[in-house]
């Protein structure tokens, strides 16, 4: 591990302590304003209202089995050991008189009925703390894929309508979280693959720009068989839709290798002043990222792709869900052999695209390493615990400066087949507002002082575009690989 040098006017926690106000956050966990690292405002919380309250040797029972020299240096070394959600759980919850003091010092409300794991997170974010927090529809889906897997095999020779009840109600939510599965699946990887990740998504990704990309590269409709599919941007596509539109996906891809890449070169006025540089490498030399791929990485990509697209077709998903379907007749209902292929099929599909992480699932940065010489490692965690180590420096420029507190998307693979460049991407949600303060900071259009004060956002936001310096002048520096 790297030391710095303990100098008080360079040292980053002194520095930031001297130029840094205080500054006020607002997530859905609620408002915090704190000037102090998150460690040190935790820690001073604690001993603080114990002393306050008169419950020293109360304190120094809970600190058992951390004696430092000093009361303070025990709760330090406790929330090192252990962690600030366990902190939280054994030296603040358990006194109804401590949370109450803090509750009241920090404006933090205390509600009924709430878990304490949700209360746990919520008082560490009004301390200061950058808590990973993931989506649960990929837990959820794996919940049912189990729940309905043990269902199945329970079942008897002879199936009696409670059992087939039973089943329909647990694969009717299996197969919504599946269908938004699949979607995702599709979307992510069109959307990846075909951006221009530079002066196009800025490493942003959006669902709003997903689904556009789907249209865009696969069409709005598509042909499979003798039947037509329409892809909808609102979420709603079905089973025939979303298999069909993910064998397209497979096929465009294993058409890649010997497409046509000349309208896709990217414009000299698009290269950035170090393009030419013989260490910084910029490889993105087309507008869309399967052009800069290179061979070995993009061979091991369509595998996967091709070997996800085998599974989903053996598992023959619609045809078990439509047999579920209730107003079925009764000789349409699957047998549970046909069921228990279809769900051991559907589970390695999704261990596969989870582990490639072919599917959006983010990850938060967990722990930095580095040495003297320069050397970096980032791990990062998904939902599950699963890690992945990013090494800087970085060969590759631009792209995104990874930090804690923020969450990512890693691509599949090291596309560019350069060291330190697995591609990193941000997750943004599209809205009038986001759109408006894109890539903020950045030169403003201010309209002269005569001009109407009713002029529009859209006409403002106008303007902004026309007035904005390159794309690649406002982008941070690149993503780094495992």
């Amino acid at each position: 591990m790297s030391l710095c040098p303990f100098l008080y006017d360079s040292h980053p926690i002194f520095h930031g302590l001297i130029e840094k106000l205080p500054i006020s956050e607002l997530s859905s966990l609620g408002i915090r304003s704190t000037g102090h690292p998150p460690v040190i405002e935790l820690a001073a919380a604690i001993w603080s209202t114990y002393e306050a309250l008169g419950m020293a040797e109360d304190f120094v029972w809970r600190l058992r089995g951390h004696e430092g020299t000093t009361v303070r240096h025990s709760v330090i070394d406790f929330i090192r050991v252990h962690g600030p959600q366990l902190a939280v759980k054994e030296l603040i919850l358990p006194s109804r008189s401590v949370i109450s003091a803090l509750a009241e010092k920090y404006n933090f409300q205390i509600f009924d009925g709430e878990s304490e794991a949700s209360t746990v997170d919520r008082l560490l974010w009004k301390l200061g703390f950058n808590l990973a927090r993931y989506e649960d529809a990929y837990q959820i889906l794996r919940n049912r894929i189990q729940e309905f897997k043990t269902c199945v095999l329970q079942l008897g020779p002879e199936l009696m309508e409670g059992d087939k009840a039973k089943v329909r109600s647990i694969g009717v939510n299996l197969f919504v979280s599946v269908e938004a599965f699949l979607e995702e699946l599709v979307c992510y990887n069109v959307w990846l693959m075909s951006s221009d990740h530079i002066t196009g998504t800025c490493f942003q990704f959006t669902k709003d720009d997903a689904h556009q990309s789907v249209i865009q590269i696969l069409g709005k409709e598509i042909l499979s068989g003798e039947e037509r599919f329409s892809w909808s941007i609102n979420s709603s596509n079905t089973f025939g839709t979303l298999i069909a539109y993910l064998n397209a996906y497979r096929t465009w891809l294993k058409t890649r290798p010997t497409a046509d890449k000349t309208a896709l070169v990217r414009q000299k006025d698009d290269f950035p002043h170090y393009s030419d540089d013989t260490v910084w490498v910029f490889p993105f030399k087309h507008t869309a990222l399967w052009a800069d791929v290179a061979p070995e990485a993009m061979a091991t990509y369509t595998e996967i792709v091709d070997r996800i697209c085998l599974q989903v077709a053996q598992a023959d998903l619609a045809s078990v869900r439509n047999g579920l379907d209730h107003k079925r007749e009764d000789n349409g209902f699957p047998e549970p052999d046909k069921m228990i292929a279809c769900i051991s099929r559907l589970q390695q599909v999704v261990e596969t695209a989870d582990a490639k992480r072919l599917i959006p699932k983010l990850f938060w940065g967990t722990r930095t390493e580095s040495d003297s010489h320069g050397n970096v490692c980032d791990t990062f965690a998904d939902y599950r615990g699963s890690t992945a180590s990013l090494w800087d420096p970085p060969t590759v420029l631009p792209g995104l400066l990874k930090s804690f507190g923020i969450p990512y998307l890693i691509a599949p693979l090291d596309f560019l087949n350069q060291p330190n460049t697995i591609l990193l991407f941000k997750v943004t949600a599209r809205s009038e507002y986001s759109g408006y303060w894109k890539n903020y900071p950045r030169r403003r259009f201010i309209p002269p002082r005569e001009q109407d004060s009713s002029r529009s956002m859209a006409q403002d936001f106008q303007a902004e575009q026309e007035d904005a310096p390159d794309c690649l002048q406002r982008t941070e520096r690149t993503s780094s690989s495992g």
